[in-house]
């Protein structure tokens, strides 16, 4: 189906159950915590893309009090919380890992970015 029919029913909510890929551009699973699997409040910006309808306050509750953390080992500690409770709910049920591989010439090194855009400036001499 194509992605503009298929987005266009899940908005809708025709359907309990779907298959979507997505990406954090942050490293961070902040992004698909709050768009895919928090309670849908528009005035949060939470559940936009929650086409399942999955709701839990708890997870909901942790996913706030780390969006407002500013220490990031406390912060990664509340999202790894918040992403446990929503897999052990079945909210969601991941089935595959990206993973991306660059290659270069011997000399050259690329550190790879978490959006997988790959840009010629950052090719750089070893």
């Amino acid at each position: 189906m194509p992605m503009a029919t298929y987005s266009s029913k899940g908005i809708k909510h025709e359907w309990s159950f779907g298959l979507l890929g997505w990406g954090a551009q942050t490293g961070e699973v902040s992004s698909p915590l709050r768009a895919l699997l928090a309670c849908e409040d528009s005035k949060k910006g939470f559940g936009t893309t929650n086409w399942g309808e999955y709701c839990n306050p708890k997870m909901d509750a942790v996913l706030e009090k780390a969006l407002s953390t500013v220490d990031d080992g406390e912060r990664s500690k509340l999202l790894q919380e918040a992403t446990a409770i929503a897999i052990n709910d079945g909210g969601i049920i991941p089935i595959h890992q990206q993973v991306t591989t660059w290659a270069t010439q011997k000399g050259i090194v690329y550190v790879p970015r978490t959006d997988e855009r790959t840009y010629a400036h950052n090719f750089k001499p070893q």
